[in-house]
C-alpha cells in the first residue's frame, strides 16, 4: 500500500513537471541590410489563437496597418489587436537606433514574453520599411508561424527571414520621395491602389537621406537584399527543462527512500 502511495506521489509530480502551460519565449530581431540599406521601425509581434489577420493581398489595409505603414505608429493595430483569447503584443525597440527605437543596418535586440501555449499558439510581426511611403514587411496568413502544436508542444525555434521580395505596399499613399522617411511629414495623403500588394517602387527611394547621414544605396534590388531576420525561441531550452524535471525526480525518489528506510 505504501508503494502505491510513492508511485503516486512520484506521479504526480510528474504530470506537474510536464505541464507547461506558460512558456518564456525570446524573440530576436536583427537587421541585415547592408550598410546602405533600409531601415525598419520598431516591430510589432504577436501572438495569438491565429484568428488575427493583419492583411490580405489585394484586399484594403485596415487602419491599423496603415498607421504602421504610414507612420511607424503601432498603437492602432495594437488596440485593434486586443486581448480577446488571451492575446499577447510586444513591441521590440532598437535601444541604440538612429532614432527612436529605429533598427538600422546591422542593429539588434531581444525581448523575452512570458505566453500561453494554447491562447498563444501562433505568432504574428509587422513593421515599416524606410525610407517608404507605406511600405511595411509583415505576414499575411495568421496561422502561417505555428510556435505550438496541438497538444502545447514548443515546434523548436522558428526563424524568419525577410528579403525584399518581401515588402509589402500598403496602397494607402502614393509613392513619392517627399514622403520619406514618414509619410507624416510630407508625402501626400492620396491612394495608390488601394489595397495591399508587393512593393514595386521602393527603388525609387535609392539616393534618399536616411536620417543619420547616409544615403540609401539599395533597397529591394530585385528582392533579392536582406533586411531582417526574426526569430522565436523558449527560454530555457527544452533540454533545461528536461534537465529540471530529472532533478525533481531524482530528489523526490531520495526523499521517499529517506522516510521509508526511517520507518
Amino acid at each position: 500500500m505504501k508503494n502505491v502511495k510513492y508511485c503516486t506521489a512520484l506521479l504526480s509530480l510528474c504530470a506537474l513537471s510536464t505541464t507547461h502551460a506558460v512558456v518564456n519565449l525570446e524573440v530576436t530581431i536583427t537587421s541585415n541590410a547592408a550598410s546602405d540599406g533600409v531601415y525598419f521601425t520598431p516591430v510589432w509581434t504577436a501572438f495569438h489563437d491565429g484568428s488575427f489577420d493583419i492583411f490580405d493581398p489585394g484586399v484594403a489595409a485596415s487602419a491599423g496597418l496603415e498607421a504602421l505603414a504610414e507612420d511607424g505608429n503601432n498603437g492602432v493595430i495594437d488596440s485593434a489587436f486586443g486581448t480577446a483569447s488571451g492575446r499577447l503584443s510586444q513591441t521590440v525597440n532598437n535601444p541604440s537606433g538612429p532614432g527612436p527605437g529605429l533598427f538600422g543596418p546591422g542593429s539588434s535586440n531581444s525581448v523575452q514574453i512570458m505566453v500561453d501555449e494554447t491562447d498563444n499558439r501562433y505568432f504574428s510581426y509587422a513593421s515599416m520599411i524606410l525610407p517608404s511611403n507605406d511600405a511595411f514587411f509583415a505576414n499575411g496568413n495568421p496561422t502561417a508561424i505555428e510556435l505550438f502544436d496541438a497538444l502545447g508542444n514548443f515546434n523548436g525555434e522558428q526563424t524568419i527571414t525577410i528579403f525584399g521580395a518581401n515588402v509589402w505596399d500598403a496602397g494607402t499613399e502614393v509613392n513619392d520621395t517627399f514622403g520619406a522617411p514618414f509619410s507624416m511629414i510630407g508625402g501626400t495623403s492620396t491612394d495608390e491602389g488601394g489595397t495591399v500588394a508587393l512593393h514595386a517602387g521602393l527603388d525609387n527611394f535609392v539616393g534618399t537621406a536616411l536620417g543619420n547621414g547616409n544615403i540609401l544605396g539599395v533597397a529591394l534590388d530585385n528582392g533579392l537584399a536582406p533586411i531582417a531576420t526574426i526569430t522565436v525561441n523558449v527560454v530555457p531550452e527544452p533540454s533545461t527543462y528536461a534537465a529540471i524535471f530529472g532533478s525533481l525526480v531524482l530528489g523526490t525518489v531520495m526523499v521517499l527512500r529517506r522516510r521509508k528506510a526511517g520507518k
